[in-house]
């Protein structure tokens, strides 16, 4: 935002309030406010911040269908002029009319490039007690009339801004008489959004995989296992791995039938996939269902058999590693790599590991 934008806006206003009626003689409620839990959004394109904008006619007063479809969210320009926030990714910020899976963010996560706790607290507490203030003032002002009912739309707010950039948005309604009022005269008020960069992770400090064995045993040589993936803080919203899954015997020897086969199911999910182009015998019966689903989770299939016949080009091109891609549920997104321990030997295909995407 230019460094005139100042000046341009209170021209704005004065034109405004010299063109048209106060809004006040129209109006009892018109405002803008966000209304989920944080100014702060992932810069993922995905996760939205909800902004309500509210308006009520005073008694007597009509508010048309057509006067609340032109309810919109406003932004000043660097020459000064409010123009409508684009409803689809045209640049940095924008809008959907419908609210998405994603969640919001939670003001209890922190970040190095958002304010701690307490500077949170402060502002949620100053925006509590400005929005009493004007009500109260309001109230005041209209001498407490009585009103038609409150209505509100709800907009959902998403950005790609580089972290730490802030956009400041307010409302606008236009009349049926063409005159035109935002929450900058008489109703003031705006909100404020504050990009947060998405993290990078760590395949070392910021993942847990538990090892869970389901049936058999290692020391028999037939055994199935689930490993259960996810992040420390951020539940899986959707995750999958390419390819679907590996294969490798304790040797690649022509002899060898002392293998273990690798597949996958996304959160929540109950059946297995597995890579189809791995030749695995006809002896050999892979594990179809997941035994503990597993919301949140990717879950790792790790299948060890005697019976699986030594397949040269299974060994020496479906051997892995597999590249995990996850979306949590703040839609940031997870790039990994998951492989056996080692090339051959029976503990290096009963280990698997995680590596950075």
């Amino acid at each position: 935002m230019s460094g005139n934008g100042h000046a341009a806006h209170t021209v704005i206003r004065e034109d405004i309030m010299q063109s048209a009626p106060l809004p006040n003689t129209w109006l009892v409620q018109f405002k803008i406010e966000r209304t989920s839990a944080s100014d702060y959004l992932y810069a993922n394109t995905r996760q939205q911040a909800e902004i309500s904008l509210v308006v009520q006619a005073r008694e007597n007063m009509a508010l048309s269908d057509t006067e609340f479809e032109s309810l919109c969210i406003v932004e000043l320009d660097d020459s000064g002029n409010y123009v409508p926030v684009p409803p689809s990714q045209r640049g940095d910020w924008w809008y959907s009319a419908q609210r998405n899976e994603y969640d919001y963010y939670s003001a209890a996560i922190q970040h190095a490039d958002s304010p701690d706790g307490n500077q949170t607290c402060t502002r949620e507490l100053l925006h509590s007690i400005r929005s009493w203030l004007e009500a109260v003032g309001t109230s005041l002002r209209m001498g407490a009339p009585q009103a038609q009912p409150v209505r509100r739309k709800r907009l959902y707010m998403m950005t790609a801004a580089p972290g730490g950039t802030t956009k400041k948005l307010f409302a606008r309604i236009t009349r049926d008489t063409g005159d035109i009022y935002v929450t900058d005269n008489i109703f003031v008020s705006d909100v404020t959004l504050v990009a947060v960069q998405v993290p990078r992770y760590s395949a070392a400090l910021d993942y847990l995989m538990d090892r869970i064995l389901v049936s058999g045993s290692e020391a028999s040589g037939i055994f199935l296992y689930e490993l259960h993936l996810q992040h420390r803080l951020a539940r899986f919203h959707s995750a999958g791995m390419n390819p679907m899954g590996m294969i490798q015997w304790d040797d690649r020897d022509p002899a060898e039938t002392h293998a273990s086969n690798v597949g996958h199911a996304g959160p929540g999910e109950a059946s297995v996939k597995y890579n189809e182009s791995i030749v695995l015998g006809s002896a050999f019966q892979r594990a179809e269902l997941i035994s503990n689903i597993s919301p949140g989770k990717l879950t790792l299939v790790l299948q060890g058999d005697l019976n699986i016949p030594y397949h040269s080009a299974s060994a020496l091109t479906h051997n892995g590693p597999c590249t995990i891609n996850a979306i949590d549920f703040n839609g940031n997104e997870h790039a990994l790599r998951v492989a056996f321990m080692g090339e051959s030997g029976f503990e290096e295909r009963t280990t698997l590991v995680l590596l950075d995407g």
